[in-house]
């Protein structure tokens, strides 16, 4: 693991993180000379946020209808939250365009879940009759019923 450590050193790798995992030392480190050659485009943002969180993908802004120069990441690794926030948004500055601004990171998570519907339906009709009597000019009286 030291090796692969002074290895990085010696490649100047500026997004290896020394607390990681063997396995994800190795990747980084096989994938340098790529990412070196696209640093700051969306595949190189790309590659080593699979590589070290599994999964994920960069929106850019006209995809989906924000300002000139921002992104958002998207990905389904509920571990991108609070507790390893600030070590993605670190190894994120490596790797990304300076002028580029992060804008969101959206985490879809999807499942099964037994769903029940049930409609019910509740009418109500209301009436109001009124009857009353009123005088005509000739005295005589009329009954009046009005329904509402």
């Amino acid at each position: 693991e030291s090796e692969l450590d002074e290895l990085a050193w010696e490649l100047n790798i500026p997004w290896y993180d020394t607390s990681a995992s063997i396995a994800i030392k190795r990747e980084v480190i096989k994938a340098s000379d790529k990412v070196h050659s696209r640093l700051g485009t969306k595949w190189a943002v790309e590659n080593v946020i699979r590589t070290y969180f599994g999964s994920g993908f960069v929106s850019e802004w006209w995809e989906y209808g924000g300002e000139p120069g921002h992104f958002r990441i998207n990905s389904s690794n509920p571990s991108i939250n609070n507790e390893r926030l600030n070590e993605f948004l670190r190894l994120l500055d490596k790797v990304k365009r300076s002028s580029a601004k992060l804008d969101s990171i959206v985490i879809s998570l999807s499942g099964e879940l037994p769903l029940y519907v049930g409609v019910a339906l509740h009418e109500v009709c209301r009436e109001q009759y009124a009857i009353g009597a009123t005088q005509t000019d000739t005295g005589a009286a009329v009954a009046i019923l009005s329904v509402r």
